[in-house]
């Protein structure tokens, strides 16, 4: 999207709004921001490998449109899996069906009461992820939707669909969430995003998440879209104390995809548990930045990523560990581990620590390398072929991560995905 057509798209939004006075603020504030910034080029460092701003300002997208035949069979019974849900298509929130102690409200609908009672720390992820997507998210998201969790057991996953359908035309979308886990609130969410069609998809995404005290988050996102469809998906979790976060991130396919995540952890005694497994064939990009930002003592962070890729696919991985003066006791660990299948595959991996304490304990390491010969001769010696054997092999490697995926249907669409 070019910036005259933002600009057209912003004030069509605004003359059909009904917010509050402060998300108005917002609106008109990160526009002028995204005016200013623009979109990243590959000359910002943080973007340096991921020229997506090229892809967005070239697609030329049209207005929405809700072709529901998109929700093929396939689609259909994966949604019926799960009786607690969220459907949206294009962008579009088609339906919804949430448990008695969670509710959704659209901004919308926010009186200015309810906006300082929820809201506290509303575009909070702009401090950390201060660039023209993140920008245009706040400015021109549709539909923003406030979800606030009680005592929800931990036994109830809700199921967030968005499927983004270019089968009839070229489409881009914004969705914006902001979550409110009350004091010892257990939800557990999984969010698929599924492409469908031959033209060009963009979608530009921000959950934030506020974790009350005794909170536990468990958060998985399925990535599963077509080649010609690219994304920025930005998860931010602010956590109060003794709060735990458990977040998985499964990127299987896509044309070029951005996740950025950002734990700021607050209080003392909290944990930020962040996985993720990247699976790429063909020209499949995918590049991820993760930031653990300790503020409080007595913490702990701990984050595995593991990527396997095959053809000409391409992986960046940028994990920062800040651990601020006052965070003494803190216990932060990275890992990303990287296989590659084909001598046309890349990685680019960028560990980082950031440490102002004297008493803690933080490490990281990454590796990049192809599958054991010996384990190969081994599996295919016993009467095994050899893209069998491959295939037992590089499920190995991942197993750890989708392990952790606590959903059982969320686990079994990951697996019956990489068969």
């Amino acid at each position: 999207m070019t910036k005259e057509a933002a600009s057209k798209a912003f004030e069509n939004l605004k003359n059909n709004l009904k917010e509050t006075k402060f998300l108005l603020e917002k609106r008109n504030s990160a526009f002028q921001d995204y005016v200013k910034l623009g979109l990243p080029s590959i000359k910002n460092e943080e973007w340096r490998y991921t020229p997506l701003a090229k892809k967005a300002m070239d697609a030329g997208f049209e207005a929405l449109s809700e072709n529901i035949e998109a929700i093929t069979p396939e689609i259909q019974a994966l949604i019926q899996d799960f009786p607690f849900r969220l459907v949206f298509l294009n962008g579009k929130l088609l339906f919804q069906n949430l448990p008695e102690n969670c509710i959704a409200k659209p901004f919308a609908q926010l009186n200015e009461e309810e906006v300082k009672l929820y809201l506290t720390h509303y575009d909070h992820a702009k401090s950390y992820q201060n660039d023209g997507f993140h920008a245009l998210n706040t400015a021109l998201n549709t539909e923003p939707l406030l979800l606030i969790c009680k005592n929800i057991g931990e036994k109830q996953n809700i199921a967030i669909f968005h499927i983004l359908d270019t089968q009839i035309s070229a489409q881009e979308t914004y969705n914006r969430f902001y979550f409110v886990l009350e004091k010892k609130s257990k939800p557990s969410f999984t969010s698929f995003f599924i492409g469908k069609g031959a033209q060009i998809g963009m979608y530009n995404q921000v959950s934030e998440f506020e974790l009350g005290e005794d909170a536990i988050l468990d958060y998985t996102q399925i990535q599963n879209l077509e080649a010609n469809h690219f994304g920025v998906c930005t998860i931010h979790v602010i956590q109060k104390e003794k709060s735990i976060s458990h977040t998985s991130t499964i990127s299987l396919k896509g044309g070029m995809l951005r996740n950025n995540l950002n734990f700021v952890i607050q209080k003392p005694d909290s944990e930020a548990n962040m996985m993720g497994l990247y699976f790429l064939n063909e020209q499949s990009h995918i590049d991820n930045h993760t930031l653990a930002d300790h503020q409080a003592e007595n913490c702990q962070s701990n984050e595995t990523y593991k990527g396997v890729l095959n053809d000409a696919s391409t992986a960046v991985f940028n994990g920062k560990i800040i651990v601020r003066q006052d965070s003494q006791k803190t216990n932060a660990y990275q890992s990303n581990k990287n296989l590659l299948l084909s001598s046309d595959a890349t990685v680019f991996t960028k560990p980082q620590l950031e440490i102002f304490a004297d008493d803690v304990k933080c490490s990281h390491g990454c590796t990049i390398g192809k599958l054991n010969p010996d384990d190969l001769f081994y599996l295919k010696s016993r009467g095994i072929g050899h893209q069998t054997a491959m295939n037992m092999l590089t499920k190995a490697f991942a197993h750890d991560v989708i392990g952790k995926i606590t959903d059982e249907r969320s686990k079994i669409y990951v697996e019956s995905c990489l068969e």
